[in-house]
């Protein structure tokens, strides 16, 4: 799979920032100048972008891209219960960001919900 190659623990947790995009490829590719300019805004070294591989993976060659997440995956799942239910090592891997972006049409999003309660902040 195309991205595969960007490991997980590559950065330090104050070097990254998770973004979950769940839209499909037209969004995606409206969303990269944003995208370009998140590292500088958080003084991080790169992004983790969460959402559908197919459409991601087009993306892992971009410098400011360190890893990319499946999010259709069944561990994904336990984020939008109350409080979340996920398995250790996805909840290890979320909580090693310094904040998260969530692209949704509302503050009220379950997935924005359930990274604040896995105590990252969200923007």
């Amino acid at each position: 799979m195309i991205g595969q190659n960007k490991v997980a623990d590559r950065h330090e947790k104050e070097d990254k920032v998770l973004v979950l995009l769940r839209g499909v490829l037209g969004d995606v590719l409206l969303t990269l100048p944003f995208l370009a300019r998140l590292p500088s805004y958080f003084e991080a070294r790169s992004l983790t972008l969460v959402g559908n591989y197919s459409i991601l993976g087009l993306l892992a060659d971009l410098h400011f891209i360190g890893e990319i997440m499946d999010h259709d995956r069944a561990e994904w799942a336990g984020l939008y219960r109350n409080p979340p239910e996920m398995g250790e090592r996805l909840t290890k891997k979320i909580k090693a960001h310094k904040a998260a972006v969530v692209l949704a049409k509302r503050d009220s999003d379950p997935a924005s919900i359930g990274l604040k309660r896995l105590g990252l902040p969200i923007v």
